[in-house]
């Protein structure tokens, strides 16, 4: 699994932010399509786009494309600082099924005072 796009972004609180993008292919670098990708938000506060929270995190369970692509968008809310979205994808080997983590996403969130 690798990212895409989305990483690294700087915003304010409460702003859609553009999608978290990430590609998964196989041992043979073949894109894998129609595979469980999840976008957790391990940090900050916030909404995923048809996500849901489990009491803990803010989860978005997706599934990839025909060129093996999974996305996530993010709302930030009301908390400054920075976000963390882990990434993680289920694949199954030899009978077994594995749970593999990409490197985060991060986002800092700042706030702009008017005056």
């Amino acid at each position: 699994m690798k990212k895409v796009s989305g990483d690294n972004q700087t915003t304010t609180t409460n702003k859609t932010l553009k999608p978290f993008v990430v590609e998964v292919s196989n041992h043979n670098n073949q894109k894998v399509t129609d595979t469980v990708v999840r976008f957790i938000l391990t940090s900050g506060s916030g909404n995923f786009a048809n996500g849901s929270n489990d009491g803990n995190y803010e989860i978005l369970n997706t599934k990839t494309d025909s060129d093996g692509k999974a996305s996530g968008t993010l709302t930030t809310g009301s908390t400054t600082g920075t976000y963390r979205i882990a990434v993680q994808v289920r694949e199954l080997r030899s009978n077994s099924l594995f749970v593999t983590s990409g490197d985060p996403f991060g986002v800092t969130v700042t706030i702009v005072w008017t005056v």
